[in-house]
């Protein structure tokens, strides 16, 4: 049975995530013109009662020029910027080329157009800010001539939360209005559509969705967290080093996980360590380590007149068992478990190792806190 270190501070653990999965669901009520190469899918929608009650197709004035739906060019006025794309609108149609996009508009006519070219099946997510309340996004199909087709009934209201749809291959129109047509005014479109669909026997569970969707990240299985379209489980190594200044030399202690074999429980929440440099994120995802890959390096070099002292341990000072070793294989180790590596999921780098195996822990004095968790797997 395990014990909780000391080290690990009160865990306050909230074991309420959702597990709606975004399921698939054939309709074939389109016609052909609206999709004429293959079957159109459309999906059950996440956190959409009142959505679902309305009909789109009343939309004043609702038309594409087909001149603006020319895939062969960018419109003039999209600047790109690096990370997420950021697009001023300066006239009624645009392509969002990129997965992710905050796009900042100011609706002056009846409608706005953003044209997604879409090549792959994949999860969107879809978010709407506004001046006007009366202000909402819809998701219709464009035409293989280019003119608008019907609504795909997904969408979202202006200031609600974001709306979670599985989009096939096609070409869609997010369209910018309101019912009556009389909307206008400033508003903030947020885009996501970075994460593929979940393959046979994988889940598609949104974990970690930020408030302006430029990070979304699914949990699909153990070994497949998809965050913006990278999976932050296949690289889990973590090495910090600690060097020491002594006279006429040097020093350092090693720390290194180079390896995950298995993993345990995994949580999201809030992370943060008391250092010498503090750390914090509101936004980690915790991953419990079963069995893992690890090396501790206790390096010392020193040069008086010649005399030189000089050596190099690999045993790790709780068990004393030489490294590199496989952890949670010795008698003693499920003793002092858990063992925790940490991602940043703002930054997909792996940032800490909480675990009395971690020098930093073991004598630097390193103390860590975990809160407002939830279960993921």
């Amino acid at each position: 049975m395990k014990k909780a270190l000391r080290l690990m501070l009160s865990v306050v653990m909230f074991i309420g995530l959702t597990t709606s999965v975004l399921a698939l669901e054939d309709k074939d009520t389109y016609t052909k013109d609206t999709y004429s190469t293959s079957s159109i899918q459309t999906v059950k929608l996440i956190n959409s009662e009142n959505l679902n009650q309305v009909s789109h197709e009343n939309l004043n004035e609702l038309s594409l020029d087909n001149e603006n739906l020319s895939f062969k060019k960018e419109p003039e006025g999209i600047e790109s910027f690096k990370g997420v794309s950021s697009y001023m609108q300066t006239r009624s149609t645009w392509l969002l080329n990129d997965p992710i996009a905050i796009v900042d508009g100011n609706l002056s006519e009846t409608s706005d157009f953003y044209v997604v070219q879409n090549t792959s099946n994949v999860y969107a997510f879809l978010k709407l800010t506004a001046e006007d309340p009366n202000l909402l996004a819809v998701l219709y199909y464009v035409n293989s001539d280019g003119t608008l087709g019907s609504s795909t009934g997904f969408g979202v209201f202006a200031n609600q939360d974001y709306n979670a749809i599985g989009l096939p291959v096609g070409v869609y129109a997010i369209v910018i209005g309101s019912f009556d047509g009389s909307a206008r005014g400033s508003y903030t479109l947020h885009w996501n559509r970075s994460n593929p669909y979940a393959e046979m026997g994988e889940s598609a569970i949104p974990i970690s969705v930020t408030e302006d969707l430029a990070k979304v990240a699914l949990y699909y299985k153990d070994d497949k967290i998809l965050n913006n379209g990278t999976n932050v489980m296949s690289d889990l190594t973590y090495e910090e080093t600690r060097e020491f200044t002594i006279p006429h030399g040097h020093a350092y202690v090693k720390t290194k996980i180079y390896q995950v074999y298995e993993t345990g429980n995994i949580y999201t929440g809030f992370f943060s360590y008391q250092d010498s440099t503090p750390y914090s994120t509101d936004n980690a995802l915790i991953i419990e380590l079963e069995r893992a890959g690890y090396t501790y390096v206790d390096r010392f070099y020193q040069n008086i007149n010649g005399d030189v002292t000089s050596w190099m341990r690999f045993e790790d000072p709780v068990t004393g068992l030489t490294t590199p070793r496989i952890l949670g294989d010795g008698l003693d180790d499920a003793y002092y478990a858990p063992h925790y590596l940490i991602i940043d999921l703002n930054t997909n780098q792996v940032v800490d190792f909480v675990s009395v195996f971690n020098y930093f822990y073991l004598i630097h004095g390193r103390e860590a806190s975990m809160s407002n968790l939830s279960l993921v797997n």
